[in-house]
């Protein structure tokens, strides 16, 4: 193919052997070539104001470059003889121990139908998410985004060379009234494009909008709440499942401005149960619906199982030093978490007053000890009474904790896959979330907002 999007395999090949061949001996730190294409459309007031598509390269080991001719990679090659020294004080402390080899689980993550798109093809998804806006005199904006990548990893201490394809698609749509009474959401990620319906979307988020309009004001207090998967996921988010020392965690750190489940050394949650035992939160590497990228070292893990805290994440340092482990457990950028039967309108239904939700934005931790957050509604709140959406309620401010929401929960719905977009075209780490739409009580609203 002329100019291709992706670096060919055969030259990344060519370039980590060089590497391999020219760097010095003993060396045991990766070398790695990412390279990544990227289209992009935006638009607001209805009208495309932003078409790019661009392409690179990250050459990294020690240092980085973006350049695979013979001066860059000689450039590259001294800069690790420089850095040799430095690297050995720190690569692997006090220990002893060489790095184990490292698993690396397959999955295929691949679409042809988002790699080859062209921009015939997003402009006519474009329109479909506008026209829609515009055929009930609504104004639209948002942005959709596709891109590809090519992942080649030169191993620890080896010849081996492994190469991992992916590809990503997202897009997000706002549907607003012209007067700024209502406003309506819908988005999806997807390493597959030909699973993103432009019509589903348009048509969610206009329903959205046009139900949204003219909200009333109601009083702050503790509401029983069903809110939709992408709302759930900003709530589960601001967990932290990284086993940290003592040392790392103490006052003054930047860790902790994190909530996690084991802030210091002796006190970690480890087989007690923290959140309701119909859910689990897990990570597997082989799930196409999390479209994850597999790296060595990547294994699958359940953080929860059945409500009860059941592994962490551990740098290398801590699990030597804490598990007697000669293998970290990576931070995963995707998750699924479990769900039950319950759909949406019996959720309604059974609910004598509480609120729907579509998303919360904003989000901030207020208190680490117990995972306190604050954030805002948005694109979409309503009451229920008596089993009905009865009006359209103005955003409100929260103040909850994650793990007090998931303590509280009432029912579950199947789970889907989330909005959850990579906003980096550069950055390897590809990961959704599969969750489900949940229904709890006692979920604290603290102040009205004045915003759509």
């Amino acid at each position: 193919m002329d100019n291709p999007r992706l670096l060919p395999v055969e030259e990344c090949e060519r370039v980590l052997r060089l590497i391999s061949a020219r760097r010095p001996k003993g060396r045991r730190a990766p070398a790695r070539i990412f390279s990544w294409w990227n289209g992009e459309i935006r638009w607001g007031r209805n009208t495309v104001t932003l078409v790019t598509a661009r392409r690179n390269i990250n050459l990294a080991s020690d240092a980085a470059t973006n350049q695979t001719d013979d001066v860059s990679l000689e450039s590259l090659i001294q800069a690790d003889r420089n850095r040799d020294e430095l690297v050995k004080s720190f690569a692997f402390p006090s220990l002893g121990l060489s790095a184990p080899d490292l698993p690396e689980p397959k999955t295929t993550i691949w679409s042809d139908k988002t790699f080859d798109s062209d921009i015939e093809e997003r402009a006519k998804f474009i329109h479909v998410l506008c026209d829609a806006a515009k055929s009930e005199g609504m104004i639209s904006a948002g942005y959709m985004e596709m891109r590809g990548g090519r992942l080649a990893m030169l191993d620890y201490g080896s010849e081996s060379i492994r190469v991992n394809d992916f590809t990503q698609a997202q897009c997000s749509l706002t549907v607003r009234h012209p007067k700024g009474i209502g406003s309506g959401w819908a988005g999806l990620s997807s390493y597959d494009w030909a699973s993103i319906d432009a019509d589903a979307i348009a048509q969610r988020a206009m329903d959205k909008c046009i139900a949204s309009l003219d909200p009333v004001a109601i009083e702050p207090g503790r509401y029983t709440v069903i809110l939709e998967p992408d709302a759930v996921l900003s709530m589960v988010n601001m967990l932290d499942f990284s086993r940290r020392s003592a040392e790392a965690t103490g006052p003054g750190s930047p860790w902790w401005l994190f909530f996690d489940f084991a802030l210091q050394k002796g006190r970690s949650k480890l087989g007690l149960k923290v959140i309701d035992e119909r859910i689990t939160i897990q990570h597997d590497p082989t799930d196409p619906m999390l479209g994850v990228l597999p790296e060595p070292g990547m294994t699958s893990v359940k953080w929860i199982t059945n409500g009860v805290l059941t592994s962490l994440n551990n740098l290398r340092h801590d699990a030597l030093e804490d598990l007697n482990d000669n293998l970290a457990t990576l931070d995963r950028f995707a998750l699924h978490m479990s769900g039950g039967e319950t759909s949406k309108e019996e959720m309604i239904s059974s609910t004598e007053r509480g609120l729907l939700v579509t998303r919360f934005s904003n989000l901030m931790l207020i208190d680490a000890a117990s995972a306190l957050c604050t954030g805002l509604t948005r694109d979409g709140l309503w009451l229920i009474e008596n089993g009905k959406i009865t009006k359209a309620v103005k955003n409100m401010r929260f103040t909850e904790s994650p793990v007090f929401l998931l303590n509280q929960v009432q029912e579950m719905s199947v789970p889907v896959r989330t909005f959850r977009p990579v906003k980096d075209p550069s950055n390897a780490g590809v990961g959704g979330a599969v969750i489900p739409m949940i229904k709890a009580r006692d979920f604290s609203f603290t102040s009205m907002v004045d915003a759509v």
